[in-house]
């Protein structure tokens, strides 16, 4: 994995969380980064984000996040929901997860492991082989996130297929 996809992979997992103050001033850093992204769909994409994300009051964009993320069950940052309605089966892909996470030299403590952002830190940090199996497991139930959030209209979209494009 090259240094350009980890960079993606650190501003999409910051950009799909929580939005903060410093956002603004991050977002325009961050546009400068992916100027230099060789990959015209990715390139395009996030910034196209971005172009969305400064046109939006700090109120806006976290009750935009709270909407699409925190009180939509279709479209949660949690993986397994996506695929898993059968608490026993999300549990075991939890596991699973949970198992790829720590065979990356990652122990989470904060978070469930199947929060994309979580997913995406770990990508972007860890060596190239982990990152891939990771990616390659959860890459179904981020199709599916993607569909979904399509279907919703939301921008955040672009941020997944930059992932799915890598």
């Amino acid at each position: 994995m090259d240094k350009n996809m980890q960079a993606i992979f650190l501003l999409t997992s910051h950009f799909l969380q929580y939005p903060e103050v410093s956002w603004a001033e991050e977002a325009q850093e961050a546009e400068q980064l992916c100027r230099d992204i060789p990959v015209p769909q990715i390139r395009e994409g996030v910034s196209a984000f971005f172009g969305y994300i400064a046109g939006l009051t700090l109120e806006k964009r976290q009750e935009e996040y709270v909407r699409i993320f925190d009180f939509s069950k279709n479209t949660n940052l949690y993986l397994s929901a996506h695929l898993f309605e059968d608490q026993k089966e999300r549990s075991q892909e939890l596991l699973r997860y949970k198992e790829l996470f720590l065979a990356g030299g990652f122990d989470l403590q904060a978070e469930l492991p199947d929060y994309l952002p979580a997913i995406l830190e770990f990508c972007a940090r860890a060596d190239v082989q982990a990152a891939r199996r990771l990616l390659q497991f959860c890459r179904s139930s981020i199709e599916a996130l993607r569909e979904k959030l399509l279907q919703a209209e939301c921008i955040q979209v672009l941020l997944l297929d930059s992932i799915l494009t890598a």
